[in-house]
């Protein structure tokens, strides 16, 4: 039978709480009502069981996930600093080709001279 509480009470929560001794005592399954609650216990029981080791598996799944974000950061990173050095290897790269063509271009006018001294050689 269920009690009722009266939540103006002046009697404190220890007042409602059971005395030691009764809490060790086992459930006796030797009436329907203790039956049934030794099912809604073990129902319970299961339900709090599937749930921590589903909070575990999540729990594991969020570490692997951070290990992962953690290396393809790193990956990044790496990639990165590499696209970096490429630029920067291909810019100077592109700096001394445009300086050997600018050389090159000083110095055509002599080579055009050479050529214009051998056509003229080569015609007398």
């Amino acid at each position: 039978m269920a009690t009722t509480v009266n939540y103006w009470s002046t009697k404190s929560l220890s007042d409602y709480m059971p005395e030691p001794e009764e809490t060790l005592k086992p459930i006796e399954p030797n009436n329907k009502d203790n039956i049934l609650l030794l099912q809604k216990i073990d129902l319970l029981q299961s339900m709090v069981d599937k749930l921590e080791s589903e909070k575990d598996s999540l729990t594991y799944s969020c570490s692997d996930l951070k290990q992962l974000l953690q290396c393809v950061a790193k990956q990044h990173d790496k990639e990165a600093e590499r696209q970096r050095k490429n630029i920067k290897d291909l810019e100077k790269k592109m700096h001394n080709l445009e300086h050997a063509l600018k050389i090159s271009e000083i110095h055509s006018a002599h080579l055009t001279s050479i050529r214009s001294f051998w056509e003229d050689v080569i015609r007398d």
